[in-house]
């Protein structure tokens, strides 16, 4: 018997090919099976017979390219089925046009993907109210060509190329617009592509930087997978935004630094984003103080870039507690700088993004905060009164990380929260139209209620009545309401019984 051959492995190139025929295929089965079936009638109806044999060569037509299209065997073509109910929907005569354009359609689709790597510029039918619909579709086909066509080494061998910096921005930006497909992105990483960005971002043009960065931000935004390779990189530590005061940037124009600094901030938060080993990799770092000095002095978009980094560290530290214990510590430099302008932009910014980012990282920091902590807690609560109420409801939401049980201050803090007058806007939170203000804010006030039993504020606000009247819906939609109310109830209920029997003793 003859030995068997081993299969040599699949490249990339054809595992791209057969899962793009896939999804063509998937995609196309159900008007394939559709155009059989109204084939399959308007050949047997029995009136306005010109009419349906008309149709039925449009639709036979459209069942061809369809199938073209989806590269779909004879052997697994649908089988043609009847539906009674199909005979009186046969378009009319009148609407023959529409089956024109479909069919023009489809033929324009197949031009496209039978072009040989050439961009078609034609305009179909359908792009008559909107030209650009060729565009796009045509340049969509030619990134997936690129990739297909082995076009990701030599774009990489391009971006390597030290003799000129023109070069290695044109490449990169042919990249960048290849990474924003998840396959893509792993395709370019299957050819050694990380090594060579990361170096390219440490030692180049600053102009070539510029672009690379935006390009590690493309990456890591599309791609897990792209997030752990630039960490292995160690691409965090070499990161120009984290050395921008030193030396070798000093003779730069100012709208140069601007633009270096913004494309690095924003590759520093993709790569931090849902990514814990790199949000520590940055806290390790001085990345902590250089952020939280940009956030201070910078605006526009380079602050918001360094505000939504912190933001994702913060967020790692949340679900980390060795995190929080090495990054935030009381007295810690880096972590008292970043609070100090978290807390700045919450108080002073009339940007309502800038003021929800910044409320969601003092939040993740709950657990990091002593007793009774006025600095943090005072801001938080004068926002529950907040005209706009996303930044209100963002602000109950931070409160409500105060005062869950997991926190172990949790007791103290809600006492602060009620000293600082948070129970009458809460109530008004709770009416509000936000979809996420009544939510958030029913917590927080149920933790008030289980924690803080003791306070005049509550009853005399009516909490207890406000709870019981919490819409049933809400409470369906979130099932951890049907234990937490009735929790909060009781202890209101049993404060006021407590209370009122000591004053009718005395």
């Amino acid at each position: 018997m003859a030995a068997s051959i081993p299969k040599k492995p699949q490249s990339h190139k054809s595992r791209g090919i057969e899962l793009h025929q896939k999804r063509i295929g998937e995609a196309l089965s159900f008007p394939i099976l559709l155009s059989d079936q109204i084939a399959a009638t308007a050949k047997e109806a029995e009136s306005f017979k010109f009419e349906c044999s008309e149709v039925a060569k449009q639709v036979e037509r459209l069942r061809q390219m369809l199938r073209s299209a989806a590269q779909v065997p004879a052997a697994q073509r649908p089988p043609s089925c009847r539906d009674d109910r199909l005979r009186c929907r046969l378009p009319q005569a009148p609407r023959l046009a529409l089956l024109d354009s479909s069919a023009a359609d489809m033929k324009w689709i197949l031009s496209i993907l039978d072009g040989g790597g050439g961009i078609v510029l034609t305009l179909p039918p359908i792009a008559s109210n909107d030209p650009i619909i060729a565009w796009v579709w045509a340049l969509t086909v030619a990134l997936h060509i690129i990739v297909e066509e082995g076009g990701i080494p030599p774009l990489l061998k391009l971006l390597n190329d030290r003799i000129s910096s023109e070069a290695q921005i044109a490449a990169a930006s042919s990249l960048l617009n290849l990474s924003n497909d998840r396959n893509r992105v792993q395709a370019i990483i299957e050819e050694h592509g990380a090594p060579i960005i990361a170096q390219i971002l440490e030692n180049s043009a600053v102009k070539a930087q510029i672009k690379v960065a935006s390009l590690v931000a493309e990456m890591a935004q599309n791609s897990p997978l792209a997030q752990k390779e630039f960490t292995r990189e160690n691409i965090n530590k070499e990161s120009p935004v984290l050395s921008l005061s030193s030396s070798p940037y000093s003779s730069l124009s100012a709208q140069m630094k601007l633009e270096l600094k913004t494309s690095c901030a924003k590759a520093l938060w993709m790569l931090a984003r849902g990514c814990g080993a790199n949000s520590r990799r940055i806290a390790e770092t001085k990345g902590l103080l250089y952020l939280a000095k940009l956030v201070e002095v910078e605006r526009g978009e380079l602050q918001m870039n360094c505000l939504m980094s912190l933001t994702e560290i913060t967020s790692a530290a949340e679900t980390n507690a060795d995190l929080r214990r090495t990054a935030f510590k009381t007295n810690s430099p880096a972590a008292k700088a970043v609070v100090d302008q978290l807390i700045r932009v919450v108080q002073e910014s009339d940007d309502p993004l800038l003021r929800v980012a910044s409320i969601r990282a003092v939040g993740c920091l709950a657990r990091t905060f002593p007793a009774r902590e006025t600095r943090v807690l005072g801001p938080l609560v004068a926002l529950l009164g907040q005209g706009d109420e996303a930044v209100a409801a963002e602000a109950a939401a931070a409160l409500g990380k105060f005062g869950c049980p997991d926190n172990f201050l949790c007791v103290q803090h809600c006492k602060t929260i009620i000293e600082f007058g948070g129970v009458p806007p809460l109530m008004r939170l709770l009416r509000s139209s936000n979809e996420k203000a009544p939510l958030h804010g029913v917590i927080l006030t149920c933790y008030l209620a289980i924690h803080a039993e003791k306070s005049d504020d509550l009853e005399r606000a009516g909490v207890a009545g406000a709870l019981e009247g919490i819409d049933r819906a809400l409470i369906l939609q979130h099932p951890e309401l049907k234990e937490l109310i009735p929790q909060a109830i009781y202890h209101l209920t049993v404060f006021h019984h407590s209370h009122s029997g000591m004053l009718t003793e005395r």
